[in-house]
């Protein structure tokens, strides 16, 4: 599983942030995607199973900036909330 037991703890801990990713899993992004007109940032974690994904997002947003946290799984912004905090905030400008 690409879970490993951090994360799996953290999931059975806050299952609440699950609501989240049902909300995307629910939207359809593909045929979105092409359409974004503003600035993205997105952030992965290094070992997030959706880091696959990462050069067809990027083919398809245009405007667009990436930031994968090293060491990062699941749930970065517990473990990696200041990473995060600065990547945003730089972004934000």
């Amino acid at each position: 599983s690409w879970m490993d037991r951090d994360n799996l703890s953290l999931v059975q801990a806050g299952r609440v942030m699950w609501q989240g990713l049902d909300a995307v899993g629910e939207y359809d992004m593909n045929s979105t995607m092409e359409r974004i007109g503003c600035p993205v940032l997105l952030i992965w974690g290094e070992h997030f199973f959706y880091l696959q994904f990462k050069d067809e997002y990027t083919r398809r947003i245009k405007n667009h900036q990436v930031h994968v946290i090293k060491g990062g799984r699941f749930m970065p912004e517990i473990d990696h909330a200041d990473e995060i905090a600065q990547t945003a905030l730089k972004f934000l400008g």
